[in-house]
């Protein structure tokens, strides 16, 4: 059972399905409508740490964890989509480490990668919530995305109502993060070239 917490509620009055919640690590907040298949990235491509704008109540959030991991093209961008089961906007922090952690049990991520972006999404499932049939299983190694960047995606069942994500890259590009809702996803825009 959730225990709620007194948190400052700002979700904007123009919730829509499928509003971006996105941060790009700067003053400007960025918030339009977008689809998965846009041509354009998801926000400011930086390889600076990230995170959502809003903060949640934890109620607004139930039952998220991750389902499924794809890749498409864009010009100039590769993107990472990370499916999850449940509903309401979760919010997230993201920054490359040198040192990727396995949340449980604590132990060094090893993908033979030159660079690591730590994606971690707050407000996930707790374990009661959690369909073990449907969730991709604990430390998945995906390493068969059609990609140029992107070696390996690693996916973790949530801790504390956190999931964490673990993108092994050729370098430390620029890139971008947002949350897209109906389903809820995680979307990463990695950068493959100057963006026009």
């Amino acid at each position: 059972m959730r225990h709620l917490t007194s948190r400052t509620l700002l979700i904007p009055t123009l919730m829509t399905t499928g509003i971006l919640l996105a941060g790009c690590g700067n003053d400007e907040e960025t918030t339009r409508q977008i689809e998965e298949t846009d041509t354009q990235p998801v926000g400011e491509f930086s390889t600076d740490r990230q995170a959502s704008d809003w903060q949640l109540f934890l109620d607004e959030t139930q039952g998220i964890y991750p389902t499924e991991i794809r890749s498409t093209h864009q010009e100039g961008f590769e993107r990472i989509i990370i499916e999850h089961a449940g509903s309401g906007p979760p919010t997230y922090t993201a920054q490359y480490t040198d040192d990727p952690v396995n949340p449980a049990p604590g132990l060094p991520v090893v993908t033979g990668d030159q660079a690591h972006l730590e994606v971690l999404v707050s407000n996930t499932a707790t374990r009661d919530e959690i369909d073990e049939d449907q969730m991709l299983e604990h430390n998945t190694q995906i390493t068969d995305l059609d990609t140029e960047a992107t070696g390996t995606v690693v996916s973790f069942v949530p801790v504390q109502e956190t999931s964490t994500y673990v993108l092994g890259l050729d370098e430390e590009r620029p890139y971008a993060v947002a949350i897209l809702e109906d389903p809820v996803r995680v979307v990463i825009d990695i950068q493959l070239a100057e963006h026009q």
